[in-house]
């Protein structure tokens, strides 16, 4: 638990802003998205349109939204400061900022995004009150003195397996908290084989079968991983009764 503990979320905004038309099309951007020192950070781009009918998106229509701002760095608490809601002073300050920055990076003038302008959407992940921070992130050092623990069965019956992208190595992402998954399950098939329904069928190998490996954990590597932590909560057992 303490291992949970000294994990810190990083915080993380996106601001999406409705136009009447794609007007960064004309400037010859269709996808991707474009980074940039200003407030704003990082823009992207819809990256589907009834051009794409060979990827299967012949039913949808171009999209006219624009993620305006997507920021994790220290700029996402500023602009996070000005997300107080519609109709706040503070909502008039962001827009403007925003629109500003937009116009810059794509040289353009303002004026003509206002005109463009209908309505926006942001988000703060840190102010979120389910969420109170938008990813984990590990500091110096955390990968070495952190990572093990987290990612180890706990316990002493070794029944306590945590999962999510925290405990992963891909943060952020939701590949991670697939890779977090497959690991969890593993460790509880191989610290808990009584939990077999039909104890004649190698339920690992069959569970290999059906989900595969991850990028991230070796087969091998994590059972040896869980062996470790079976030996040292054995020894800690046994120092405790002493």
């Amino acid at each position: 638990m303490d291992a949970i503990r000294q994990l810190s979320y990083t915080p993380s905004i996106k601001i999406g802003i409705q136009f009447k038309t794609p007007w960064w099309e004309k400037l010859g951007i269709v996808s991707g998205q474009s980074s940039t020192d200003l407030p704003i950070r990082d823009v992207v781009y819809p990256s589907y349109g009834p051009d794409d009918s060979h990827a299967g998106y012949q039913n949808f229509q171009r999209s006219n939204c624009l993620i305006a701002s997507y920021n994790g760095m220290q700029d996402s608490q500023r602009l996070g400061g000005l997300m107080k809601g519609r109709g706040t002073p503070e909502e008039n300050v962001l827009l403007d900022l925003v629109m500003r920055d937009l116009a810059d990076l794509h040289n353009v003038k303002v004026d003509d995004l206002w005109d463009e302008y209908e309505d926006y959407h942001a988000w703060d992940w840190y102010r979120d009150q389910f969420q109170l921070g938008a990813f984990c992130q590990f500091g110096p050092g955390q990968f070495k003195d952190t990572y093990p623990p987290v990612t180890r069965p706990a316990s002493k019956q070794q029944r306590l397996h945590f999962a999510g992208d925290a405990t992963s190595t891909l943060h952020g992402w939701v590949a991670g908290a697939l890779n977090s998954g497959w690991r969890a399950v593993f460790s509880l098939l191989q610290t808990h084989p009584e939990i077999n329904p039909n104890p004649e069928e190698d339920i690992i190998k069959k569970f290999q079968n059906l989900w595969g490996t991850t990028q991230e954990w070796d087969p091998k590597v994590l059972a040896e991983h869980i062996s470790f932590d079976r030996h040292r909560a054995e020894l800690e057992a046994k120092e405790t009764q002493s």
